[in-house]
């Protein structure tokens, strides 16, 4: 079985997690979603692995399609239609064009797609599953709420609504997480498993890290890569937090003529923000006024940033990848004490410590790190199963899940519609179990998917 994924924002490691409950799953690491990186993928597939999840990558017409060929996927998923890479394709028209190549590989499959995108819902095929927020979908999620730490939605499946409880509380990753459950629920993986699994799952590196610098100080890393949705997307991480907002954002790249309008977009959803706005590179200048910072590159960026007091702010950290926004990330681990927060540890917790180093760094800067270990560390157990890992030097890194973290509770049936309450100001938030019932979203769409 292999499920191929044509993506903007990536389910293809939530999917991973769920199905690897239950199934041997082989995935494409990393960014080998081009032709090498996939058919290498490809190469290692053997009658070990029971399903293979597989990312598409592109960046002009045509690869998408040498891709779905040579996987020949079974399930096929398309997240959006964005403005990625819309600078080499020419128009979001071509974008479309560029991810519908995913139907030349697929014989006799289903594909899934974002029921809210305007451009997916014309694409016409045998098979389609529609995912979304709009109660015209085939699987929806509703009663969306998000706090500082989670992300909280509702679902309905088989007569019975349950809570999704998901570490990233960015709500335009719901509908990726939606796919990733109707995958689950269509490999016979139990709902209970589904959300342990979920609310178990960990960030990738800078995509959307949450980490606490001392007490009051919080850093949000999404510095990975950027486009207009993803950037929409981050800034509502900001809302729940009160604290005085330094927002970073870099140029967004490979949008050729589009840059612009784009930017400027840009700029006008950073002037609904509250707080200090820096904008770094050459192409933001479309998005700067004269309530904005203006800086030329991440070491100007720094040098700003040393004449700040930092104590008790939010800092926010997005832009593409060249832009090099992880320098200034690096700057304020060192705010307080002038040196990174290296561990000097018994054995046991050298282990933990590896772990974190290589989800936070990178395996490259690991060995190097080990042998400068200045410092010490404490590791807590929370009462959520998640680990607290808090450094001599006040650096806080939170919500790191313990692979056997307990399952969620029993859900409860579905009950009378009622008022759903706004978000509390505390992180631990209860969704309410309120919607208006509607048996459309009580039992899902048995698509017929090949075997072989």
């Amino acid at each position: 079985m292999v499920i191929g994924l044509s993506i903007a924002l990536k389910p293809v490691n939530s999917i991973y997690k769920i199905l690897s409950s239950k199934y041997n799953v082989l995935k494409n690491e990393g960014n080998k979603n081009n032709r090498i990186g996939l058919s290498e993928t490809m190469f290692q597939l053997s009658n070990d692995y029971d399903v293979c999840v597989v990312e598409m990558g592109m960046n002009h017409l045509g690869e998408i399609s040498d891709l779905s060929k040579c996987a020949k996927p079974n399930i096929g998923i398309i997240t959006n239609i964005g403005t990625s890479h819309i600078g080499y394709l020419g128009s979001k028209k071509n974008i479309y064009r560029a991810k519908r190549e995913l139907l030349d590989g697929i014989d006799g499959g289903v594909i899934l797609i974002n029921g809210d995108d305007k451009y997916l819902k014309r694409l016409k095929y045998k098979q389609i599953i529609r995912v979304g927020l709009n109660k015209s979908n085939d699987f929806v999620a509703f009663n969306i709420v998000t706090t500082k730490k989670h992300l909280y939605f509702n679902f309905n499946y088989n007569n019975r609504r349950y809570n999704v409880k998901f570490n990233i509380p960015n709500e335009s990753l719901v509908t990726n997480i939606l796919f990733a459950i109707f995958i689950g629920l269509q490999f016979n993986i139990d709902p209970e498993i589904i959300l342990e699994q979920l609310s178990t799952y960990l960030p990738e590196q800078h995509r959307n890290n949450i980490i606490h610098l001392g007490d009051k100080t919080t850093l949000i890393d999404d510095c990975y890569n950027a486009s207009y949705e993803s950037i929409k997307g981050g800034l509502s991480m900001l809302k729940n937090y009160s604290q005085e907002k330094i927002i970073v954002i870099g140029d967004v790249l490979e949008l050729g003529k589009y840059s612009k309008n784009i930017h400027k977009k840009i700029g006008k959803l950073l002037r609904k923000e509250i707080g200090l706005i820096i904008l770094v590179g050459n192409e933001v200048k479309y998005a700067y006024n004269d309530e904005f910072v203006l800086k030329s590159n991440y070491n100007e960026v720094i040098d700003y940033l040393k004449t700040i007091n930092l104590d008790n702010k939010l800092i926010y950290l997005k832009g593409s990848r060249k832009i090099k926004l992880d320098e200034v990330k690096k700057y304020t681990w060192t705010y307080s004490e002038g040196e990174h927060p290296y561990l000097n540890c018994s054995l046991l917790r050298i282990s933990l410590h590896k772990f974190v180093l290589q989800f936070l760094y990178g395996k490259e800067k690991l060995d190097e790190m080990l042998e400068k270990c200045d410092d010490t560390v404490s590791i807590t157990k929370n009462s959520d199963d998640s680990l607290e890992f808090k450094f001599k030097s006040g650096l806080v890194f939170e919500n790191l899940a313990i692979p056997e973290a307990s399952a969620p509770a029993e859900p409860q049936p579905l009950p009378v519609e009622e008022n759903a309450p706004a978000p509390s100001a505390d992180d631990e938030f209860e969704l309410p179990d309120s919607f208006i019932i509607d048996e459309k979203y009580n039992t899902l769409p048995t698509p017929d998917i090949p075997t072989t």
